[in-house]
């Protein structure tokens, strides 16, 4: 989560590292500040980037952020509702209109013969202000569901990441264990033809090594779609292997878990655009309201006059043509239609608030959940790295001595190199939970722990 974590706090802030966004004055909105954004390094849309030859992690998450055509999509459509700002504030299209007289309308100084004319309505006070105010929260969501699919796609890259790096541990342990095995056989070979092991230890081992072949080969064909899936969140059909390090990293120390809770709160992107759906709700039973004003209609009348003349002298005036200027009002008399508008807002500010707090519920549980894991990982970390691995070399050890000498069987030999190995594959395994589990903190938290 460490490229996912800059990139929100590049876009938060202001930091021209990831995706940098023209501070925000007082009072206004984030999606109603300079937005365009500016981008210096790191996250481009309509970009690539090119991984390095010997790629970690955090270079394969900014090589997604870059070609991931759902990360394209969300910054789209967020650009997409920064431009329907000015849209929202706009006045609506003048409307012209023009007539001709099929019959003369025959007046004192000529017959009338066309009418062109020129309306503009104008909506009543505070309306286009709240429309663009409703806009400016809906772009605000599309940012946070921006942030949100770069949170989502950095920890499940994160986490295919770990399961492809356990994956090959898995083999690699395995290998260990096949070569063990394969020793031990031809130790048992050996003492078979000098009589001192008997034809079923060669069996076993046969059996056993039978066994871990096909268990390798299991795991070895785990890996494709595993690399699959890589490659398609990546959009890169070109990846034909995850570098992946030899060990992972020691365990970080936990953040205190109160500030956890309060980032969730800050910065959680799902916590941050139920928010503003509720103060959408909120803002949207105002605009609701001023339907019951009437808008303002200002224009125009051009009636177009030809000339009139009597015993065929031409009429004082004639051919004048009358300039009309005209005020309109729409009514809103239809009460139930807006009552009923204003209603629906009120309902739907009901399901926000509820829906908000259902969310905060569902997040606390959440962090109860990863806190519980975090742990759990840590704490068997501790235990296979500091006492069980420890235990199980020393009782290998001791195994293989009695073999030699004859004072135990070739199944208590494998039983101890078995259960050695597979403390060696659970400490792994928890490694790997803790890295899962931390990531998907710092996708619970909204940022960098």
């Amino acid at each position: 989560m460490k490229v996912s974590a800059y990139f929100l706090k590049t876009v938060r802030v202001g930091l021209l590292t990831t995706l940098a966004i023209i501070p925000v004055k007082a009072g206004q909105s984030r999606s109603e500040s300079n937005l365009p954004v500016e981008v210096r390094s790191g996250y481009l849309a309509e970009t690539k980037f090119d991984i390095p030859s010997k790629p970690d992690l955090s270079d394969y998450i900014q090589a997604g952020l870059h070609n991931n055509p759902g990360v394209h999509s969300a910054y789209a459509r967020w650009q997409a509702e920064i431009e329907k700002i000015a849209v929202a504030r706009g006045l609506p299209n003048p409307s012209l209109n023009f007539g001709y007289f099929l019959t003369n309308v025959e007046t004192a100084v000529g017959p009338q013969e066309f009418k062109i004319g020129l309306t503009q309505m104008i909506p009543w006070f505070g309306k286009l202000k709240l429309n663009g105010t409703l806009q400016s929260l809906q772009a605000e969501i599309r940012l946070e569901q921006l942030l949100e699919v770069i949170n989502s796609f950095t920890y499940n890259l994160s986490a295919l990441y770990y399961d492809y790096y356990f994956l090959q541990q898995s083999i690699n342990i395995t290998d260990q264990n096949i070569e063990l095995v394969r020793n031990w056989e031809q130790v048992v070979r050996n003492k078979y033809k000098t009589a001192r092991a008997g034809h079923p230890d060669l069996i076993k081992t046969q059996i056993e090594l039978i066994k871990l072949e096909d268990e390798r080969l299991t795991l070895e064909a785990r890996s494709a779609p595993l690399l699959e899936r890589f490659r398609a969140l990546l959009n890169d059909t070109e990846l034909t292997e995850i570098m992946i390090p030899d060990s992972l990293p020691n365990i970080a120390r936990l953040p205190n878990r109160l500030e956890i809770q309060q980032s969730i709160f800050e910065s959680n992107p799902r916590f941050l655009i139920a928010e503003l759906k509720k103060e959408l709700s909120t803002t949207n039973i105002r605009r609701a309201r001023l339907d019951y004003y009437p808008d303002l209609g200002v224009g125009f009348d051009y009636i177009g006059t030809g000339d009139k003349s009597m015993n065929g002298t031409a009429v004082a005036e004639s051919g004048k043509d009358p300039l009309i200027f005209m005020v309109s009002l729409n009514l809103p008399i239809w009460v139930k239609k807006n009552r009923s508008r204003v209603s629906a807002a009120r309902y739907q500010q009901r399901a926000s608030e509820s829906a908000l707090a259902n969310l905060e519920n569902q997040l606390i549980a959440e962090l109860e959940q990863i806190w519980f894991e975090l742990e759990d990982a840590q704490r068997k970390i501790n235990l296979y790295s500091q006492k069980l691995i420890p235990k199980s070399i020393e009782s290998l050890r001791a195994t293989e001595a009695a073999y030699i000498s004859e004072q135990l069987d070739f199944l208590n030999l494998v039983d101890a190199q078995r259960r050695y190995l597979q403390f060696l594959l659970e400490s792994e395994r928890s490694l790997v939970q803790y890295q899962k589990a931390y990531a998907r903190l710092e996708y619970l938290a909204g940022r960098e722990l």
